[in-house]
């Protein structure tokens, strides 16, 4: 077992380690927004452009992996966003219970999400990857 070094931090040290956390949870949230942006309008011209898809069963099974892997991308990836809101429920209802014990006090408060839901984002970025790969096989048979 790793050993645990006790580190001692003033409040400033406090205050700059959430802002650091918050900053890269601001940017997380970003990144995510925009993966599900950009696959949710990729699943749309790529369903809008099925017709033209031909008959053979190669591209067209790739073709429907990438759907479902971007399906599956859009859907993990918005469940994985979703945990942008209920962190911000979950720490004002336990800065409530805080104030509530001893208003005097002021400690931190912090929350993550429920362990279910942390792997809602690894599997959103699988998907992605798995979709993305499957495209390019698609182009590379349909071409």
């Amino acid at each position: 077992p790793r050993k645990r070094s006790v580190v001692s931090m003033n409040n400033e040290d406090l205050r700059q380690l959430f802002e650091l956390g918050d900053k890269r949870d601001e940017v997380k949230y970003a990144w995510l927004r925009w993966l599900i942006v950009m696959a949710s309008g990729a699943f749309a011209l790529m369903i809008s452009f099925q017709e033209k898809m031909g008959t053979e069963l190669i591209p067209r099974v790739f073709m429907k992996v990438a759907w479902v892997g971007l399906g599956a991308g859009i859907i993990f990836g918005s469940i994985a966003l979703y945990v942008e809101v209920w962190v911000a429920r979950e720490l004002a209802r336990l800065f409530a219970l805080e104030l509530e014990k001893d208003p005097s006090k002021r400690l931190p408060v912090v929350a993550g999400p429920p362990s279910i839901v942390k792997l809602a984002e690894p599997i959103c970025y699988i998907a992605l990857i798995i979709s993305v790969l499957a495209i390019m096989v698609y182009g590379l048979h349909a071409a």
